[in-house]
């Protein structure tokens, strides 16, 4: 099927000497412990130059590694006949080096429609998961894929551009933990220019992805026209710079994590399954540095798979500060109670998924379940026109504890319509506008301190209402996505 023109590359009687290259995965392997003698590694091959360089490199080095070698795929069907050909030469690359091969198959694109990710995003989760899921099957703890030193310049320079923190800088671990394997990469300290001389000294066929070629992706853009730009006009070795830059980056968040896990010990309260509690004075005392990562730490014990970005670490922070008492939505999993002395962090648990996410001031959030947009402003109250249609509403901002939630309904939550004296539950709200049953979890309520404001698009709140005392004046606008 593959026909290789070069001597039969996967004997070990025709190796004579160790190549740079080789010397360089075998130092940064050595560097990094990422492996040790009697283990096998489950090596992801994807066809391409990189994971082929990856995959000769360890072949030759596993003896003098003490090593044995594993070889796994993965079909994203994202290029039909391509991809298909691409398993087919993985498989016959296997055999010809004598080593088991695992090859797994998914639909990505459906994947990303599904669960709203992109499509290069989608695609990296499908394939570790079924790596994670095929070491664990083989009780292989070490996973090996084929990042570059270019990889690593790459999205140090992309998170620069999109925004990030000295945790973004770190960019890609030579060695991390991914669910029950370690992820190592051998070839981080080798660039491209290395690989493919490497590949082309040793005569190595691999298959090539024209979609790598294509500028459409961030990516893409960045590797064949930003990165160039700045080797031109700027600094040669920009790339191993920025590589530096994530290497020093990375020896800092493993100190800071170190600290901040000692700090979270003598900080927390009570810690179990889905529920940390946090020391609320101890937590405010810790600088802030460290409280960020400590604050993470107890989202990991909550939800492993839970982020905490800058924006919403600063809208913590500051609830945490200036609030004895406030109830927030982290994420659609994650509730965030503040209360007089603690800071309880909880995954919600109810079986439907409930939506809770912060609503920001000047800032559109979107939601998708109920096909809404959000955007809350500050308005002059001369400026408030109240109308008939539901989609604006204005409420006073003096009464309101800020930062405002989207949130979907919980049981026994009530509700003061506009023009009552008392509350009535939800529940029967929703049954007199005669929303469905199976809608009714799906209708968006913004809330303050969890206290209802606005039953979107039906009523808002009395006790948010503006009156002639009200000097600040807070507009809420919903737009139909």
């Amino acid at each position: 099927m593959f026909q290789l023109d070069a001597p039969l590359f996967y004997s070990d009687t025709m190796k004579k000497e160790i190549l740079p290259l080789e010397q360089n995965v075998l130092d940064t392997v050595r560097m990094y412990r990422m492996c040790k003698k009697g283990e096998k590694l489950l090596v992801a091959v994807s066809g391409g130059v990189d994971s082929m360089v990856l995959l000769r490199s360890l072949f030759y080095l596993r003896k003098k590694i003490g090593i044995t070698l594993q070889v796994v795929h993965f079909n994203h069907q994202l290029r039909g006949a391509k991809a298909k050909r691409d398993e087919e030469f993985v498989r016959w690359v296997a055999k010809r080096m004598n080593m088991k091969v695992t090859v797994g198959t998914r639909n990505v694109r459906r994947y990303a429609r599904h669960h709203k990710r992109s499509l290069e995003e989608a695609a990296r989760l499908c394939r570790y998961d079924y790596f994670v899921k095929t070491a664990k099957k083989y009780g292989i703890q070490k996973l090996a894929l084929g990042h570059t030193q270019d990889d690593q310049a790459e999205t140090v320079l992309m998170r620069v551009i999109k925004g990030t923190g000295i945790k973004g800088l770190a960019a890609i671990r030579p060695v991390l933990q991914y669910g029950n394997a370690t992820v190592i990469r051998p070839l981080i300290m080798s660039n491209r220019n290395e690989i493919l001389q490497y590949a082309k000294q040793e005569q190595i066929r691999f298959r090539e992805d024209a979609t790598n070629r294509s500028v459409k992706f961030l990516r893409n853009k960045m590797r064949h026209r930003l990165i160039p730009l700045f080797e031109k006009e700027f600094n040669p070795q920009i790339k191993k710079a920025l590589a530096r830059l994530a290497s020093s980056a990375a020896v800092d968040i493993e100190f800071l994590r170190k600290e901040a896990h000692i700090s979270f010990k003598k900080i927390v309260r009570k810690k179990k399954k889905g529920e940390v509690v946090l020391r609320k004075k101890k937590f405010l005392a810790v600088h802030p540095a460290l409280g960020f990562r400590i604050f993470d730490e107890a989202l990991q014990v909550c939800s492993p798979e839970a982020t905490l970005d800058f924006e919403h670490w600063s809208m913590l922070r500051n609830a945490i500060k200036e609030k004895k008492k406030a109830n927030l939505c982290l994420s659609d999993k994650i509730t965030v109670f503040i209360e007089y002395d603690d800071i309880v962090i909880r995954r919600l648990t109810r079986q439907k998924r409930q939506l809770c996410v912060p609503l920001p001031i000047a800032k559109t959030v979107t939601i998708p379940e109920a096909g809404m947009s959000f955007k809350a402003v500050r308005v002059e109250k001369r400026n408030v026109k109240i109308q008939k249609k539901k989609t604006v509403e204005y409420f006073d901002l003096k009464r309101l504890s800020l930062p405002l939630s989207i949130r979907t309904r919980r049981e026994g939550d009530r509700f003061k319509p506009l023009g009552m004296k008392g509350s009535k539950k939800l529940k029967d709200l929703l049954m007199e506008k005669k929303i469905p049953r199976y809608k009714r979890d799906l209708v968006p309520l913004i809330t303050s301190n969890d206290d209802i404001i606005w039953v979107v698009p039906f009523s808002i709140s009395d006790s948010y209402k503006i009156t002639s005392a009200t000097k600040q004046v807070l507009k809420i606008t919903v737009d139909f996505v």
